[in-house]
């Protein structure tokens, strides 16, 4: 199974510490109701996240290029003040869910009981069985490309920040953010979630991450797009408010 750049990094790290939607297509670019005004550092760091928050569940689309070519993970979000609830589904056949902390997984090199295709891992529960522990991780970083929209709040800690009107997208004004992010700042400061740890820029010796994210005049992120080492992530954010459901596989496809 083709792997990504990120979660190979991410696993890296988790082994030192613990020894779906509708169209995804663009709509055609109209005139918006209002100028998107645009906002400063602090506020972007704040105000997209919040109005992520606030509408509480959304779709994105990711797809991750690198030396491999692209993988596509698409995937329906819950966001709240407790953390992110996610079913996302790579193009490579993986599904993976993330409900109140436990991640469900199914797809090659998971379960090979074809009955119960399915693994579970609660990370609290402190399973002695390594194998367990390795589909955790497993589970973990496969999980990664859905968490992208954890990246902005990264813009506290940015070294660089700048705006510049766009052309309307989605029938919304749109401003355009370049920001570069202090890595090590922002991950020590836990300001990007599971998405970028302070083991992860460690590890891999990350000095900043670079994004370019169009925001509408509501504050709600359409695109992000960024590099990480040598994959590029692009990511389209859509269906705000929309219903999403998230839910556990029954128990007697769960294998274990």
């Amino acid at each position: 199974m083709k792997r990504i750049l990120l979660p190979l990094v991410v696993a890296a790290a988790m082994m030192s510490t613990a020894a779906c939607g509708g169209s995804d297509d663009p709509k055609p670019a109209g005139k918006a109701d209002k100028p998107a005004a645009a906002l400063s550092q602090a506020d972007f760091a704040t105000k997209v996240p919040a109005a992520l928050q606030e509408k509480s569940t959304f779709h994105a689309v990711a797809t991750t290029t690198d030396e491999d070519g692209p993988v596509v993970t698409t995937s329906d979000l819950k966001v709240t003040a407790a953390g992110t609830d996610l079913a996302a589904t790579t193009d490579q056949g993986l599904t993976v869910l993330r409900i109140g902390g436990k991640f469900y997984g199914k797809g090659e090199g998971l379960s090979e009981n074809n009955a119960k295709p399915w693994k579970v891992w609660d990370p609290t529960a402190g399973a002695k069985d390594p194998m367990a522990a390795l589909t955790g991780v497993q589970l973990q970083i496969q999980s990664a490309a859905a968490l992208t929209h954890q990246l902005l709040a990264g813009a506290a800690y940015a070294t660089k920040f700048t705006s510049t009107e766009a052309p309307a997208a989605d029938g919304a004004s749109m401003t355009e953010y370049t920001i570069t992010i202090d890595a090590p700042k922002a991950a020590a400061a836990k300001a990007l979630g599971d998405y970028l740890t302070t083991a992860v820029v460690a590890a891999q010796k990350i000095n900043e991450v670079t994004a370019v994210v169009l925001v509408d005049q509501n504050d709600l992120p359409h695109k992000l797009d960024f590099t990480f080492g040598t994959a590029k992530e692009s990511v389209r954010f859509t269906e705000f408010g929309d219903p999403v459901s998230i839910t556990a596989p029954p128990a007697a496809l769960i294998d274990a």
